[in-house]
């Protein structure tokens, strides 16, 4: 090398070489340096090349799995929480049929139309309180708190129903309205909050930037959703039919009080499942509130002064509450039948309108406009949501509506009609009468035992005959069984 050559020439020894060299370096820098360092063989220079890059692909492959050390805790929540409400869900048509004193011919309870009313009016608000459980998590307390509170709140539904179940009091005129209040505000705003708050919350525990984590994250959403099904088969297989198993047109038994008491067990237990992962847990602080909610109302009520299409489409959000409010009536007002039958048809009328309005007016939001920005893309207030943010999320209302209606109608038939009409149905097994809703539980057999094949087999087999990339058009468990 030059310095070394530079000291043979001076002095012809290796000692006062070395001494040149360290003088270089001191002189000409680190560059110098290392150039005039010794080199180590090619091979070991190789190999202490390759070491660190060995060990980081070792650590990858050892670190721990966080479906099982942090998620656990968080999906054993999904499952408690789908086995109660199935249960309840399951169940609560056979119960509003079945409480109540007897009166003449043995008859008790309200009618089997108005029951299935009311349970697909109850299955609505539950999933409508998910917006109310969004925004909490999105604005307020967060997704831990909001998960945390109102599994409490939950708790206390359910146990309300429970004591509604209770043989006597379930023969008595109380039966029915403190079922009600149970369902409808305690149960229906507990699932609504956390519902759309649980699964976002174990995804927030996966650090999106790691390579190993991102693919975890993807096995959990998976996951997710067969515990979810878990819960379903515990609920429609067991729970269910142990509450339908000892009525006869005598009474309706305790059958309902234990399935109940069962439920309410579930969601104890889901609440100590996700205070005992609390330490694990990750982004379990407070918010940023951002203006939202406020915002899109305004730049609504501001397009409804400016055009005509701004004031029809406003027209049709104003009708969503009052359908619903008035479906919901007609189903609580049973012993009047007349009645009760112009209302369900009234709000039938207004739920097409509505939808039809809200649908060819959000295909295209040019109209909306903001009073601060005059109509422009402007922000006004900092923090806020800005004019192109609400025609972004209003542009989806169509795409919304559309698979919401053609799902539902099936979906809410499967789960009201059907198994109303398997009632009526000789479906003994080993001589026990099976409930409609056991009739359910095909969908949720194929998801727990498919998704695990595809997690296992399939992806990875995907993903090496593509070279080691994974699919970009990986569709989720859920619809490729459906489609199967």
């Amino acid at each position: 090398m030059a310095s070394t050559a530079v000291g043979d020439a001076r002095q012809g020894d290796k000692e006062d070489g070395d001494v040149d060299r360290a003088r270089g370096s001191a002189l000409l820098g680190s560059d110098f340096a290392a150039e005039a360092a010794p080199r180590l063989p090619e091979r070991q220079q190789g190999q202490a090349a390759e070491t660190p890059l060995a060990d980081d692909a070792f650590a990858r492959r050892r670190k721990p799995n966080k479906m099982l050390t942090v998620c656990s805790f968080i999906l054993a929540v999904e499952m408690c929480e789908r086995l109660c409400y199935y249960t309840l869900g399951g169940s609560q048509r056979n119960f509003l049929e079945d409480a109540g004193p007897s009166g003449r011919n043995l008859t008790r309870g309200l009618r089997a139309s108005a029951a299935v009313s009311i349970s697909a009016c109850w299955s609505m608000l539950s999933y409508l309180s998910c917006i109310l459980g969004g925004y909490l998590a999105d604005n307020r307390i967060g997704r831990y708190r909001t998960i945390l509170y109102f599994a409490m709140v939950y708790v206390m539904g359910v146990g309300i129903i429970a004591t509604a179940a209770y043989p006597e009091i379930m023969a008595s005129d109380v039966g029915i309205p403190l079922y009600l209040v149970g369902a409808f505000v305690f149960v229906a705003l507990g699932t609504g909050a956390i519902k759309p708050n649980v699964m976002n919350f174990g995804a927030d525990q996966y650090d999106a930037e790691d390579e190993v984590e991102r693919a975890q994250q993807k096995a959990f959403f998976s996951y997710f959703y067969l515990t979810i099904n878990v819960g379903v088969v515990v609920a429609m297989g067991f729970t269910v039919n142990l509450a339908t198993s000892e009525s006869t047109t005598l009474g309706a038994g305790d059958g309902y009080f234990k399935a109940y008491c069962i439920a309410a067990g579930a969601m104890v237990l889901a609440i100590f499942s996700f205070a005992l992962g609390t330490p694990k847990y990750v982004g379990k602080g407070g918010v940023t509130h951002t203006p939202m909610v406020s915002i899109i109302r305004g730049h609504l009520v501001c397009s409804a002064r400016n055009s005509c299409r701004g004031a029809i489409c406003l027209a049709g959000w104003i009708m969503v509450p009052v359908y619903m409010a008035i479906v919901l009536a007609g189903s609580m007002l049973s012993s009047f039948p007349q009645v009760s039958q112009i209302m369900t048809w009234t709000a039938m009328g207004l739920a097409v309108l509505s939808c039809a309005i809200l649908v060819f007016s959000h295909i295209n939001n040019d109209f909306i406009q903001g009073s601060g920005s005059g109509g422009g893309n402007a922000d006004p207030t900092p923090g806020s949501i800005s004019t192109s943010d609400v025609r972004g999320a209003l542009q989806c209302v169509p795409t919304i509506i559309c698979i919401n209606v053609g799902f539902n109608i099936p979906y809410n038939a499967m789960n009201n009609a059907y198994p109303a009409q398997a009632c009526q149905m000789d479906t003994r097994l080993f001589g026990q009468q099976l409930n409609g809703s056991f009739f359910s539980l095909g969908d949720a057999f194929a998801i727990i035992l498919l998704v695990p094949l595809f997690e296992t087999f399939l992806y990875p087999a995907l993903k090496s005959c593509r070279g080691g990339a994974g699919s970009p058009h990986r569709l989720s468990n859920s619809t490729q069984t459906k489609t199967f």
